[in-house]
């Protein structure tokens, strides 16, 4: 219930989820939400590849990968916050 509230709010009253201008730069920076397969897929949702897809692409293989360790350093970020 949380999580679907979360979603919720993200989506309609916050202004994390629209791009930025990087600092000094015309880039835009799109902001994204790291997520399981519990997430419905958004444009803004980082997911992981499911293991039948990234199983020939090493390019799929290298972003599950990089998901991957964003996921546990948020997740030990909010651990030490925790404490």
């Amino acid at each position: 219930m949380l999580i679907q509230n979360l979603g919720k709010y993200s989506e309609t009253r916050l202004s994390v989820l629209e791009d930025k201008r990087l600092l000094g730069t015309s880039c835009l920076d799109p902001h994204v939400i790291f997520g399981d397969d519990t997430f419905p897929l958004k444009t803004y949702l980082m997911r992981l590849y499911p293991g039948s897809q990234s199983k020939g692409s090493s390019e799929k293989s290298d972003l599950n990968y990089l998901i991957s360790r964003a996921k546990k350093v948020l997740e030990n970020s909010f651990g030490i916050l925790r404490r």
